[in-house]
């Protein structure tokens, strides 16, 4: 949100930066925040649903951050 009000607030400074590229890095940046958004409400649901029926599991990944093993000291 931070990035898109930016954007677009610097599409009327005197850098020249077009309207048409600010409204498209825009439009670019509430897909990403909506892509990540899904990515942890689909990693929630996940782990949710193996809590429920496979406890197991998030006992063996419970080290693990972003689909990889965390490194231990």
């Amino acid at each position: 949100m931070l990035i898109r009000s930016a954007v677009v607030s610097s599409s009327s400074t005197a850098t020249g930066v077009s309207t048409d590229l600010a409204r498209t890095i825009a439009v670019l940046a509430r897909a990403q925040q909506d892509a990540t958004r899904n990515r942890r409400q689909i990693a929630n649901q996940l782990r949710s649903l193996l809590r429920k029926y496979y406890p197991a599991a998030l006992d063996a990944f419970t080290g693990w951050a972003n689909g990889m093993p965390s490194q231990s000291p």
